[in-house]
């Protein structure tokens, strides 16, 4: 996030990793066209819209989306409670005037061609195909009031923050849908045994990568809570914390 370079120690371990015939796949909440910036990487597969979707040997082998009348109740829910929105989709992600503001600083932008460029669009239109949405909130009750009113949606929290701004928000999913069971969609897909699997993370929606794969590794940097579930923990990120995972685990 904010443009920080991956780290060449981290680069270095995926190749050997890759090379040492482990698969490699990167798993996060963005959605694909958010991960232009790592494609370049040549990983194995990706994993967007925090276990949306999956992307392997060129072509989607998991995809879910929102049911429509799910999407128009959040919305409202959303623009009664005061709450602004980053709605995701395989072909773009839709933001709120507030929202669509928080990312332009947050990213260091300075023209909207470069929002257009990150596929990022005003909300202005009907969504369809949607796979995540990113609620920010100004109260905390009303996190707790979306909870009781969608209960088979989870709502981990994802703060979102920068020097000098902090924008509290949350990750909607569907309860059926995250980067655990993603995890075990990649491995079967790939024939593979659970017992062979590596996650890393270092936030809250990564709680379920952790507790899903058989290990669960915390970065350095990891929040508490996500250190908690952990098997091991790392170095930050900055001070080569995949490369020194891989190693301790004889990856690479």
């Amino acid at each position: 996030t904010n443009k920080k370079e991956i780290p060449a120690s981290a680069i270095e371990a995926i190749k050997q990793a890759q090379t040492n015939g482990h698969k490699v796949y990167l798993c996060s909440g963005r959605t694909i066209l958010e991960m232009k910036p790592f494609l370049h990487l040549e990983l194995d597969g990706y994993i967007c819209a925090a276990g949306g979707q999956i992307h392997q040997d060129n072509q989607i082998i998991f995809d879910y989306t929102f049911a429509k009348e799910d999407v128009d109740a959040l919305m409202k829910f959303a623009n009664e409670h005061n709450m602004n929105l980053k709605i995701e989709t395989d072909h773009g992600s839709y933001l709120d005037p507030v929202t669509y503001d928080i990312f332009m600083r947050y990213l260091n932008f300075t023209t909207t061609q470069e929002m257009d460029d990150y596929h990022f669009y005003p909300l202005t239109q009907k969504v369809d195909r949607v796979g995540k949405m990113s609620i920010f909130y100004q109260n905390e009750k009303d996190v707790d009031i979306l909870e009781q009113q969608f209960p088979e949606y989870s709502f981990p929290k994802i703060p979102v923050k920068k020097e000098g701004m902090y924008y509290p928000a949350v990750e909607c999913s569907h309860k059926t849908v995250n980067k655990g069971k993603a995890v075990e969609k990649v491995m079967a897909y790939n024939n593979a045994s659970m017992e062979h699997s590596i996650g890393i993370g270092d936030s809250l929606n990564d709680t379920e990568l952790i507790k899903t794969a058989a290990v669960g590794i915390a970065m350095g940097n990891a929040s508490k809570e996500i250190k908690e579930h952990a098997d091991y923990i790392t170095t930050d990120v900055d001070k080569d914390g995949i490369y020194n995972a891989f190693k301790h685990f004889e990856i690479i």
